[in-house]
């Protein structure tokens, strides 16, 4: 690789390694590691592996990188860390890169290494500190490459508006508005009757800083065996329409488990609009959802009732499961 000592000299101002120059290391991009979950044997993908070696010590650095896009599931993290909880090596680093605030909690990330296995060290960083960095770095054709790429991308200054954000602002307060007519008023009476729980409208607006999302969702429970969420959800590429989504989902720790996750498993086989996502009884989180984009409701003369109508629809189906699961305890 070009720039090791560079490389090694970020990693250790980060707190990833404890080695300095010189070393040898080692990189290798889309490393293929196995994951085993329910008996099955599984492929996962680590953006890049790097590894570290002096005459005593050997270190293994998983490095994931997101940009534009989300975490491919939300045990995507815990996954890498189980894997490299089994590895070898004298030091063993998980690093989460983003362009954004992100922050991953410590429990989540190590949820399924199993007990009495040491788990990995996690740090997290964003690319605009690794921009920062590459201001003490001796400019060449690769330097300039990764930072044409970053000023691209906009990775080097988060702090600036593009474009397509300061439209989007302009129109936040009435799209906003609209958002409210779709979930306020009957809507939420109909999802706290189904659920039999109440919601709060200012949870609402928590959801879009957490999640990106504008939706009513059940509050966190570790009582309830299921959350359920109807809305909208802003995490598609920029230029992208936003997606209306429901989902019925499950925590790590609920009662009867398994009974729970086997229902949700067939409730998406047998409803082909809905899919299921990391559902498992060693999974920390998973979730069977229904989404369209909103491009596909706002053809007819109230984009607010059309809206309804598709989520009253998928509220009716999540009625059917959970008619199916005494455990739910929602009113009949």
């Amino acid at each position: 690789m070009t720039h090791p000592s560079d490389a090694i000299r970020w990693l250790h101002s980060i707190c990833v390694t404890s080695l300095k120059w010189p070393c040898e290391i080692s990189v290798q991009t889309q490393y293929q590691a196995k994951f085993e979950q329910d008996d099955l044997h599984l492929a996962r993908y680590p953006d890049i592996l790097i590894t570290l070696r002096t005459e005593g010590s050997t270190e293994i650095v998983f490095i994931e990188s997101k940009i534009g896009s989300d975490l491919s599931g939300a045990n995507q993290l815990a996954e890498y860390s189980a894997i490299l909880s089994k590895m070898s090596a004298d030091r063993k680093t998980l690093l989460f890169v983003t362009r954004d605030y992100n922050k991953q909690e410590l429990p989540s990330v190590h949820g399924l290494i199993p007990a009495g296995i040491p788990a990995p060290r996690f740090e997290q960083t964003r690319w605009l500190l690794f921009a920062r960095f590459l201001e003490s770095v001796e400019p060449d054709s690769t330097v300039n490459e990764i930072r044409a790429y970053m000023k691209e991308h906009a990775l080097d200054r988060p702090d600036v508006f593009t474009p397509f954000e300061l439209a989007s602002l302009a129109a936040l307060p009435r799209a906003l508005s609209v958002m409210r007519a779709v979930l306020d008023d009957e809507l939420r009476d109909e999802f706290e009757a189904m659920c039999g729980i109440k919601t709060s409208p200012y949870d609402d607006a928590v959801h879009v800083v957490r999640s990106d999302t504008f939706a009513i969702q059940t509050p966190a429970a570790k009582s309830l065996p299921i959350g359920v969420t109807v809305g909208f959800w802003f995490g598609s590429a920029e230029g992208e329409f936003p997606l209306v989504f429901a989902q019925l989902f499950h925590q790590k720790a609920v009662p009867e488990k398994a009974r729970i996750v086997e229902a949700m498993l067939r409730f998406a086989r047998e409803n082909p609009e809905w899919s299921a996502q990391d559902v498992g009884e060693l999974s920390a989180w998973g979730r069977v959802f229904c989404q369209t984009s909103l491009a596909a409701l706002i053809g007819g003369d109230s984009h607010v009732n059309a809206i309804k109508d598709y989520l009253r629809a998928r509220m009716a189906e999540m009625k059917r499961f959970a008619s199916a699961v005494p455990e739910l305890n929602w009113p009949s």
